[in-house]
């Protein structure tokens, strides 16, 4: 079980470190656009619409790393007032919704990734790209982040493995 926590872990960190280098590109691709259009050579016009692709896929992959590791918000306040029973089923009632939430958004990005992979969409802006190549990073990031709110709430529970800080 140990091995797989740590390949777990070792996969979201992944995640993270992949996030920081696409949003990193992004800086770099409109960077060099913007140099290049003002020394008067011909702009990169595929660089918006790679780094808009960039800027969905790198929030996709981040999601789960940052649940991981505490950094959504949260709004600690009334819990922190709270004798610790009371927020203890604040905390579990809050990850059982947000597991909720990714259960459905996973189904929901699952369904329509496998139906545009199935008509075999395409979208077409400047460059011509395979839908489901964009629409895959929806159904994975939610399906990790149901696994952390399953954690979270064993955590939270059961004390099963460490406390996040929060």
């Amino acid at each position: 079980m140990d091995m797989l926590k740590q390949m777990y872990e070792k996969l979201l960190n992944l995640f993270g470190a992949i996030s920081g280098l696409l949003f990193a590109g992004i800086a770099v691709g409109v960077t060099l656009d913007v140099l290049l259009r003002n020394v008067g050579i011909s702009s990169l016009s595929w660089v918006i619409e790679v780094a808009e692709y960039t800027l969905y896929i790198a929030t996709f992959f981040a999601a789960p790393w940052v649940l991981k590791n505490g950094g959504h918000i949260n709004v600690d306040l009334l819990t922190n007032g709270l004798p610790r029973p009371i927020a203890k089923a604040l905390e579990i009632m809050a990850d059982v919704v947000g597991l909720a939430v990714c259960a459905v958004l996973f189904w929901s990005g699952y369904t329509v990734t496998i139906e545009a992979a199935r008509l075999g969409s395409m979208v077409m802006k400047e460059l011509v790209v395979v839908e489901w190549y964009l629409l895959v990073f929806v159904p994975a990031s939610f399906f990790l982040m149901a696994i952390e709110f399953c954690l979270r709430i064993s955590r939270t529970a059961f004390g099963f493995g460490r406390v996040e800080s929060r």
